[in-house]
């Protein structure tokens, strides 16, 4: 069997056939293929073998030549082809075009698996974890980190692993499965206890955001924020030491140590060179700036919230803006301007790419309930506050869950709200 050549045009006519039969992604995978695996073949991120194209053609019962697929041999990949594929890869990471580079780490990992080339494909694979992850898309690079945990190469390799397994945590925080994330940087942080300071870092910083996120005890969160401080020194990466800096700074504001988090976040600031990533440079601006206005403090905070909105402009991914959006709306609550605050919390929930981020909503929906407290509209913040609240208990976010039930008390103790308003909308 002849695999296609040109991916993208595969994958549309693999669409295409898939609604016609009226199968879903996941119903077509199976038992065998995820959903998403084969959302990466239609939309061409991902190079179908002549294994996975008998499979498909099976469960829609279809012939390969609907598909496109001739019946000649399978032709022969190099390990030219694969190293190529690769290279493409990260020439597209390094310009910062994190849809082509998961598109072609997809093909590098195809390409290398094909010459069996495991650990050129261990490395495309991972690429494309990391890829998927900036590009927004972070169940997908989740599952691609996770893949990489059962991998050959990481067989005997506990440090990849513990790579993969911090990825993953990442990846599974920011999609919104906080207790996948929180397992996955635990076991992390176990394969990683002798490894370079590098990867225990990684790993440590993934546990304290899963672990401050859950709304966990603040001895356990404190105590993993101890074991980051003893590693910082020890990076060699001034950016690297910048981004434990910038865990740290975001964790003790949870604490309630607001010094201490402006400490290390300054520090974080002086280290993370914009020239080397611009991204991560203006995403801390942004986190500084909502860190201090979940603290009331208003100190800097014009001037991070200007460079983050003008930085995530050129370079931010919706979720960025969102997350951006969400800060400027916290500012507007601040300086005395609820309505501006609302229409902003409104803005986010009508996003399109917000749907699936149900803990950025929720606080989005808290933002709203601040708002209409604040207009003089108890009934419908009361409703805000509670719809928030179930947003963040079926997450487990403990933290957030508190945060709105603190706000509900709080309205319902002034005495303001005698009934909730079942016809008012958040």
């Amino acid at each position: 069997m002849e695999l296609p050549v040109e991916a993208e045009r595969f994958g549309a006519q693999l669409r295409q056939t898939r609604r016609r039969i009226g199968l879903s992604q996941v119903e077509l995978g199976g038992n065998r293929y995820s959903g998403s695996y084969i959302s990466y073949l239609e939309s061409g991120r991902r190079v179908a073998t002549a294994e996975v194209i008998e499979f498909l053609c099976d469960r829609m019962g279809v012939a390969p030549a609907e598909l496109g697929i001739g019946v000649v041999a399978t032709p022969a990949v190099s390990n030219v082809d694969a190293l190529e594929a690769l290279l493409d890869a990260e020439r597209a990471w390094r310009d910062r075009d994190f849809p082509a580079a998961s598109r072609f780490a997809g093909r590098a990992a195809d390409a290398a698996r094909l010459a069996e080339m495991p650990d050129r494909e261990w490395q495309a694979l991972y690429l494309q974890a990391q890829a998927l992850y900036y590009e927004g898309h972070f169940i997908e690079g989740a599952e691609v980190a996770t893949s990489l945990v059962t991998h050959s190469v990481s067989e005997h390799a506990p440090q990849l692993r513990a790579q993969a397994l911090a990825l993953s945590s990442v990846c599974y925080r920011a999609g919104d499965r906080l207790h996948t994330a929180l397992a996955a940087a635990m076991r992390a942080v176990q394969l990683a206890s002798g490894a370079a300071p590098a990867l225990q870092a990684e790993a440590l910083m993934a546990l304290l955001s899963a672990l401050a996120e859950l709304g966990a005890g603040e001895n356990e969160v404190r105590g993993a924020a101890l074991r980051l401080e003893q590693v910082v020194d020890r990076l060699e990466s001034e950016n690297a030491r910048g981004i434990a800096s910038w865990t740290l700074g975001t964790i003790y504001f949870r604490l309630g140590e607001n010094d201490e988090g402006m400490r290390w976040h300054n520090a974080a600031y002086a280290l993370i060179n914009p020239d080397r990533d611009f991204r991560q440079w203006v995403r801390l601006q942004r986190t500084m700036a909502s860190c201090r206005l979940d603290a009331g403090i208003r100190t800097g905070v014009v001037e991070l919230l200007n460079n983050a909105e003008r930085g995530l402009a050129l370079v931010g991914n919706p979720i960025d803006k969102a997350e951006l959006a969400l800060a400027q709306a916290k500012f507007q609550l601040l300086e005395g301007r609820p309505a501006d605050a609302a229409t902003l919390a409104a803005s986010i929930l009508r996003s399109e790419h917000t749907v699936d981020q149900d803990l950025l909503s929720g606080e989005a929906i808290v933002v709203q309930g601040d708002a209409y407290a604040a207009l003089g509209r108890p009934a419908e913040a009361l409703h805000a506050y509670q719809k928030a609240a179930a947003v963040f208990e079926k997450h487990g976010s403990w933290r957030l869950i508190s945060l709105a039930w603190r706000r509900a008390t709080t309205l319902s103790e002034q005495g303001s709200v005698k009934s909730l308003d079942k016809t008012s909308t958040a």
